[in-house]
């Protein structure tokens, strides 16, 4: 929609003005300090104060109706809507089911007539935002809220950029339209606006004396607003009606809504998609208001340096929050020349950088503390650092701060997610016994990684490994750690390694693995509960990339990840988490990367009448089977694939971003493998059962025909090529089941 504009911009930079939202606030200079923060991804300091020219103002009307306290500094009540407890917060979520799905959604009681409507509205407001009835129903304490605003536009004497957040956008149009040209607001931006409501408008027409448009229905650009521009959350319950250019037809020429997606979603408790300081993260409110002051797309810091997740936890500015901070690599982006006395310095390398980036990361932590408590907080951050990335455990202020001291060193700080083991006569199913008979295939003299929950070393089924076995630690800050006496409290990795490689007897039987004289090096990365960093999963890819970098020839040949988590496609591409980032790097170093696909092919869904129904949804594929460079394994029955087909768990695709995944299925259904802690053996299912039964084909492939170690590309393609169909979906099965003794009778 085009935009009305009814005066020229000035060219100077406009001033910003803020305007928070109805609830208890902060002092004014921190609250001022936080959205500066969210919105730039610092305090306005340096060389953004001298761009911007004036300082931004913060309009304060809270003290009218909440006395301050000096114990009153958790910047997590920004934005909240007051009070909010459970019962607000229900009603709240009975008002969005209860509204049509589409058309005008903005009423909170709807086929009243006005004179009914507003005293309801009255005693429902009263009841759960007394802020909004002190503003809509009491003229006193409206007066006194307006007049700070009043005060701080009659004083500025250039343009203004002026943003106002939920009740503070009412208390801005009144204001704006009791003004009228003597405002001079360059562009007037809404967030989560409730005044699309019509219970609100009830209002806004009632009070005609101080509107032109009061005969109006609907909304009407103040005559001193430029344009205006209106965000709103689809699940923000205080703009219940989103979309305010709808409102009064030809009146409301001017406004443009924009649809957000606010990060503070991730912590409701402290204001959901309502809140301000989540809003002011957004790249909508980036781009608008930094469009409107006149600063290059590229100032706002947060939009390239924090992902979206992180700023959403950050609302918890108590909690220390699990952080990747990813180093900018000085080969993709390298210093400027050097000039004077720096000519002649060596160029800095990501060691430089990583080093510099824990030194700064340590001093964040310890700035303002005393000593023992300085100590205290750096054991509480946790600080690791890995080849590319270092992970630490920040508060809010920690990684506020670490943006504005290593910029330099910082290219993007990530959420450092948690990943879980996937559980829920196999080998016959691909075809490993006879490989093994006639071509020799059993994995001798390739070294295969398990990135898992350990190893109990000690089961009689890896007694033929011997000293080939090695086993080290991730889960602690440091290098790995070498274990001596590899134990696995969890059982999952176990179970897993014994898929892959050794041999022994169950209940009188032979179970061979698919590759049982295959080399095992076990990274434990995820913890006795089954869970784990992605910190700890790169610091084994880390240790795996180092260690073949020291070998003239590829020491380990592949990875099974039998692990995986979801993930917010909307923060990073999919496949180019960090997790998928480091294991792109490996796998172009010539490793193969088996990953399980997931077990979230069936979820339970519960309806309002309390009942539940099994829906089998597409598109869950996890993270990290969904990296194109990795071949994802879905699961299929053990003994009757052809009959049962894929398992009900296993994770359906594509991808979120449309790639075919799983690659392949492979038997995951009540797998016998060892059970840790005894020299027993026991049943498990799930696509973390599946993987392991590709790894140790390929494994065994590659003892058959080692030319093709390093070249992951190549068997991937056989890999493909050589699988029997089971004529399922493409999506569900990929290409069907791998067939080792096709793949070598085909090379």
């Amino acid at each position: 929609m085009p935009v009305r504009v009814r005066r020229a911009a000035s060219s100077t930079v406009p001033r910003l003005i803020f305007v928070h939202g109805a609830g208890a606030q902060l002092q004014a200079p921190l609250l001022l300090r936080a959205w500066e923060t969210a919105l730039f991804g610092m305090p306005v300091q340096g060389t953004l104060a001298a761009r911007l020219g004036r300082p931004p103002v913060l309009v304060d009307y809270a003290g009218v109706l909440h006395p301050r306290t000096a114990s009153r500094t958790r910047a997590a009540s920004i934005g909240r809507v007051e009070p909010a407890d459970p019962a607000a917060r229900a009603f709240a979520t009975r008002l969005t089911d209860a509204l049509a799905p589409s058309g005008d959604r903005g009423a909170l009681v709807t086929g009243l007539p006005p004179w009914l409507r507003i005293p309801l509205t009255r005693l429902i407001t009263a009841r759960f935002v007394p802020d909004v009835t002190a503003y809509l129903f009491d003229a006193a304490a409206r007066e006194r809220m307006r007049a700070p605003l009043r005060a701080a536009l009659r004083a500025e004497r250039g343009d203004v950029v002026l943003v106002a957040h939920s009740l503070g956008s009412i208390l801005a149009y009144d204001v704006l339209h009791e003004m009228g040209s003597a405002a001079r607001v360059r562009r007037f931006v809404t967030l989560g606006s409730p005044l699309g409501i019509e219970e609100v408008q009830d209002h806004l027409r009632q009070d005609g004396a101080r509107r032109r448009s009061a005969r109006n229905a609907g909304l009407a650009l103040p005559p001193g607003v430029a344009e205006w521009v209106n965000l709103a959350d689809r699940l923000d319950v205080v703009s219940l009606d989103a979309t305010l250019a709808d409102e009064a037809g030809m009146a409301a020429k001017g406004i443009r809504d924009r649809a957000v997606v606010n990060p503070a979603r991730l912590v409701w408790k402290e204001g959901g998609p309502h809140a301000g300081a989540g809003y002011l993260a957004t790249p909508e409110a980036r781009e608008e208001i930094g469009r409107a002051l006149g600063l290059p797309e590229n100032a706002l810091a947060y939009g390239r340096l924090l992902r979206r997740d992180v700023l959403g936890a950050m609302l918890d500015r108590e909690a220390r929050h699990g952080v990747l901070v990813e180093i900018r690599d000085p080969v993709a982006y390298p210093e400027p020349k050097a000039t004077g006395a720096a000519r002649g310095r060596k160029p800095a390398d990501l060691d430089t950088y990583r080093d510099a980036l824990v030194t700064k990361i340590a001093d964040v932590v310890r700035a303002g503390r005393v000593r023992t408590r300085a100590d205290a907080d750096l054991r509480a951050a946790a600080i690791d650092p890995l080849r590319r990335f270092v992970a630490a455990r920040l508060t809010a202020s920690e990684i506020e701060a670490l943006v504005v001291a290593a910029r330099a060193e910082v290219y993007c700080v990530w959420r450092n997610a948690t990943k879980r083991a996937l559980l829920q006569r196999s080998a016959a199913v691909v075809h490993a016994p006879a490989a093994r008979a006639t071509y020799g295939a059993d994995g001798r003299g390739v070294t295969w990684a398990v990135l898992d929950t350990g190893i109990d070393a000690a089961h009689p089924h890896f007694a033929g490994l011997g000293d080939s076995l090695q086993v080290f630690d991730c889960t602690k800050p440091g290098s790995p750690r070498p274990i001596a006496r590899p134990t696995d409290v969890q059982g999952h990795g176990t179970h897993v390694c014994g898929i892959v490689a050794g041999e022994g007897t169950d209940a009188g039987k032979p179970l061979v693995a698919v590759a049982p004289k295959a080399k095992l090096v076990v990274y434990k990365v995820l913890g006795d509960t089954g869970e784990g960093d992605d910190a700890w999963i790169i610091k084994a890819l880390d240790h795996i990339a180092e260690t073949n970098e020291k070998s003239s020839d590829l020491v380990v040949a592949g990875v099974n990840l039998s692990l995986g988590g979801s993930f917010d496609a909307s923060v990073y591409g999919v496949g180019h988490s960090p997790l998928c980032q480091e294991l792109r790097r490996l796998w172009r170093q010539g490793v193969l990367a088996v990953v399980a696909c997931g077990n979230d092919g069936r979820v339970r869904v519960r309806t309002e009448g309390d009942e539940s129904f099994d829906l089998n949804p597409v598109v869950a594929v996890g993270d990290p089977a969904n990296l194109e460079e990795c071949i994802a394994v879905g699961s299929v029955h053990a003994d009757r694939p052809h009959v049962y087909g894929v398992s009900y768990f296993s994770s359906r695709g594509p991808t979120a971003d449309g790639r075919a995944k799983p690659d392949v299925v492979a038997p995951g259904e009540n797998i016998r493998s060892c059970r840790a802690g005894t020299k027993e053996y026991v049943s498990m299912s799930g696509t973390s059962m599946a993987a392991p039964h590709v790894s140790g084909l390929l494994a065994a492939f590659l003892s058959a025909r080692p030319e093709f170690i390093g070249r992951p590309d190549e068997v991937k393609r056989m890999l493909l090529a050589h699988c029997t169909d089971l004529g399922r979906d493409r999506y569900v099965q990929g290409m069907g089941i791998p067939n080792l003794l096709r793949m070598l009778s085909g090379t």
